[in-house]
């Protein structure tokens, strides 16, 4: 087993943290262009079509809940803690966040199911919840980014790269990814795209 952390950046650490990279990239494309399009919508005063927007949310949750945050907590936090203590506070505050984060996004969607019924100010009530919620995923993806990673990088081995790389690779952002499939290209081209 390997036990000294490579002199330059291993493929297997590259393609990682590239997917890790890929993946809040994605969140933050959807996030910017859903509020960006209610924000238009007051502004301009028209109403936004609701559904591209219910269809991003369930996928922006089902693929932090059950891919994207598991992925994170199994491997490259659980290979973080067995080099080092120096990371564990912010790490238990990011799992904390992973754990209550279908909360948040429960809330979301309950402004949202207020805001079909047309009146204005649940919709303005939606959007700014919503803005809220894309503030804590951008509080927690910086602090991923420049807490966690440059620790990673510095600290982990060969081996724990190569373990991290394939949990990563097992489950890719089906919304942005190159091998998006034609299901989800039919939901979510919309919001890819910045299409209502």
């Amino acid at each position: 087993m390997q036990t000294k952390h490579p002199a330059v950046p291993s493929k297997a650490m590259r393609s990682a943290i590239e997917i890790l990279h890929g993946e809040h990239k994605s969140y933050v494309t959807v996030l910017n262009r859903l509020v960006g399009h209610l924000d238009s919508a007051r502004l301009h005063a028209f109403k936004p079509r609701l559904e591209p927007i219910s269809n991003s949310l369930n996928f922006i949750g089902t693929f932090l809940d059950q891919f994207h945050h598991p992925k994170e907590d199994e491997f490259l936090f659980l290979a973080l803690r067995r080099h080092t203590t120096e990371s564990d506070e912010v790490l238990r505050d990011l799992q904390f966040d992973h754990a209550h984060g279908a909360r948040l996004l429960e809330e979301v969607n309950t402004a949202l199911d207020r805001a079909r019924s047309g009146r204005i100010e649940e919709l303005h009530a939606f959007t700014d919840i919503l803005k809220r919620y894309k503030h804590a995923h951008f509080v927690h993806m910086e602090r991923e980014e420049t807490l966690v990673i440059p620790v990673a990088c510095r600290l982990l081995v060969e081996d724990d790269w190569q373990e991290i790389d394939r949990a990563f690779r097992a489950n890719r952002d089906p919304l942005f990814s190159a091998t998006q499939t034609k299901a989800y290209a039919g939901i979510f081209q919309p919001i890819a795209q910045g299409v209502y």
